[in-house]
């Protein structure tokens, strides 16, 4: 499930492990340390097009005839 914070912006608590614990090579290794900035590519499921385009709509819909 997401986390939305004060502001209003969503994200998700995403915890890593690594296969090594430095960067480099053995020989010349780089401990990777707390507070380093790292890109991360997480795999998850496929969706279409189709289905990106049309949650707004189906969103909007379902929200559509609720009371506030």
């Amino acid at each position: 499930d997401s986390i939305t914070d004060e502001k209003g912006n969503s994200f998700f608590l995403v915890r890593l492990k690594t296969n090594k614990n430095y960067l480099g090579t053995a020989k010349h290794p780089l401990p990777i340390m707390p507070g380093m900035v790292a890109s991360v590519d997480i795999l998850t499921g496929k969706k279409s097009i189709l289905s990106y385009i049309l949650k707004p709509v189906l969103k909007a819909r379902s929200a559509a005839l609720r009371e506030r």
